[in-house]
């Protein structure tokens, strides 16, 4: 089980991903287009949106957001 950082084309979610493995916490940077289902598949303890332009263009953000309920496991 991992933390997941859905990248949203930000400059910092690479950083964000550093510094939790500075932390020794498992993590995934992933695409902000991944679906719900898929993102259930991997068994995430926690999901982390990067900032960045496309958090409300393109993508799944807001619907990770609007369907938190979904991604309980």
């Amino acid at each position: 089980m991992k933390i997941l950082i859905i990248n949203n084309k930000g400059q910092y979610n690479h950083r964000i991903g550093r510094s939790l493995k500075y932390l020794n916490i498992p993590h995934e940077l992933v695409s902000n287009d991944l679906s719900i289902e898929k993102i259930k598949v991997k068994y995430p303890i926690g999901l982390i949106l990067g900032g960045g332009p496309s958090i409300d263009e393109s993508g799944n953000s807001l619907d990770y957001i609007n369907d938190i309920n979904m991604l309980k496991i």
